[in-house]
């Protein structure tokens, strides 16, 4: 290489990042002195004390604030170990008795909306066999008009205010007294629906039927749920054709008390129950108006 090479400034990209600048000396090993962005620069000088630490945190106590220390975190328990209060010289008395908790009476003598509310909430499978009350043909009952029916009777009920358990087992016990065993109601708000299975291999027959509008009617309750126990009595021998012409009667029956009672009616409970939870003579007369308003409109919509 010649000399007039050497003296050839060199080009931007054969400099090395390294490399010291310009006026800038080199270490006696003849290396660029490599620093650190968060180096402190020369002349700048910092107190440096043994005690508190350089770096600090946001998070950090500042000085002159004095925390309370805090207590030991209690050790993790298990769901297993027994409580602090048990004490096993004086135990509570346990829930299950020594002897058993008692089967669930299904005898005559028991009601039949406990019988049918038991029986409900027991396995398919579990449960005893229907003895059929009611008389039917020798074929055997009518499965869809005894479905029809029993529909039409938990429509009633559940339209009149009843709740939707006591309407499962009305229906429930309609199916039990003309033999049908395998049967499962179900009501909603609005909607009933009941599926009956003739055996393990045949298919299910299910209906259902809606009810727009619920309105309570304790008159008609009564009439049904008399017309009911007839139908799970064993003594009361009522057969399909009597059963549709009583429940036909009951829907024809008109309430006894005129609408604008029950209008007045509902107006009154309102305003009762709104000075039962302070309110004065105007929440009175507003919580009837709006009572009386809402039960007009209600009819009109239905």
């Amino acid at each position: 290489m010649t000399d007039a090479e050497d003296r050839k400034p060199q080009s931007d990209e054969a400099r090395s990042a390294f490399m010291p600048p310009a006026g800038v000396a080199a270490t006696a090993e003849g290396d660029a002195s490599t620093t650190s962005e968060f180096a402190l620069p020369e002349g700048l000088a910092v107190s440096r004390t043994g005690t508190e630490s350089e770096t600090t945190s946001e998070f950090a106590v500042p000085d002159g604030l004095d925390v309370a220390p805090q207590h030991p975190a209690e050790a993790e328990g298990s769901a297993f170990n027994p409580p602090s209060t048990y004490s096993a010289q004086q135990p509570p008395p346990a829930f299950t008795p020594p002897s058993g908790v008692p089967a669930v009476s299904l005898t005559r003598d028991v009601p039949w909306q406990d019988r049918m509310r038991t029986m409900l909430r027991m396995p398919v499978t579990e449960r005893p066999a229907p003895e059929s009350v009611q008389r039917h043909d020798e074929a055997g009952p009518a499965v869809p008009r005894v479905l029809d029916l029993t529909l039409r009777i938990g429509e009633l009920l559940l339209a009149g205010g009843e709740g939707a358990e006591d309407v499962e087992a009305a229906m429930f016990a309609v199916c039990r007294s003309y033999g049908l065993d395998r049967c499962e109601p179900n009501v909603t708000f609005t909607l009933l629906a009941i599926s009956y299975q003739p055996s393990l291999v045949d298919d299910p027959v299910t209906a259902s039927r809606t009810v727009r509008r619920r309105s309570p009617d304790y008159t008609r309750l009564a009439a049904v749920y008399q017309l009911v126990d007839d139908l799970s009595d064993d003594e009361t021998h009522v057969s399909l054709e009597e059963a549709y012409r009583r429940l036909a009667e009951i829907r024809r029956n008109r309430h006894p008390y005129p609408g604008w009672a029950l209008t007045a009616a509902s107006g009154l409970l309102a305003g009762a129950a709104s000075v039962l939870v302070g309110g004065g003579f105007v929440v009175f007369l507003a919580a009837a108006a709006g009572a009386m308003l809402g039960d007009r409109l209600a009819w009109l919509c239905a």
